[in-house]
């Protein structure tokens, strides 16, 4: 049975790492509980690791999907050359609305802080009344590359 890093290694930067590694153990001791097995009984075969294997792969998406996006404002632009796709552009877009608005709005804010935390889901940042604070798309809110933001004149 693998677990943390040697499943998933994150970019430090993030500090993702040890919260991940915590919930998947979290994960594999329900599991371990709900095939009624101990920590000190022989662990017979049974289909328990298909299934936790699968639950763990989906625990694992959206940390990895925020920590890779971001890591794609600078490696797609600079180091790479790829471009970006259209799932990359919007949460660039997106995340880049929340820290603004988290400036000045107390309740995105702590969303915002609960959602990098890991202790709500990032649906958590589509609810209404988050939306209600973000700048829509179409009045210009075009979300710059960190690439144009580190060459641009101040």
């Amino acid at each position: 049975m693998t677990l943390g890093d040697s499943v998933c290694a994150f970019n430090p930067v993030y500090g993702q790492g040890m919260t991940v590694s915590a919930l998947e153990a979290m994960l594999l001791q329900k599991y371990l509980l709900k095939a009624g097995v101990s920590a000190r009984a022989h662990i017979s075969a049974t289909n328990w690791e298909n299934s936790f294997q699968k639950k763990l792969y989906r625990l694992l998406q959206n940390p990895w999907t925020l920590a890779t996006s971001e890591d794609m404002r600078i490696y797609s632009c600079v180091c790479t050359g790829t471009k970006k796709t259209v799932k990359n552009r919007f949460l660039h877009w997106f995340l880049d609305q929340i820290l603004k608005a988290s400036v000045s709005n107390t309740h995105v804010h702590e969303t915002f802080l609960s959602v990098v935390h890991m202790l709500k889901e990032p649906s958590a940042l589509f609810s209404p009344r988050i939306l209600s604070k973000i700048r829509p798309y179409s009045e210009g809110g075009r979300a710059a590359c960190s690439h144009d933001v580190m060459n641009s004149r101040i």
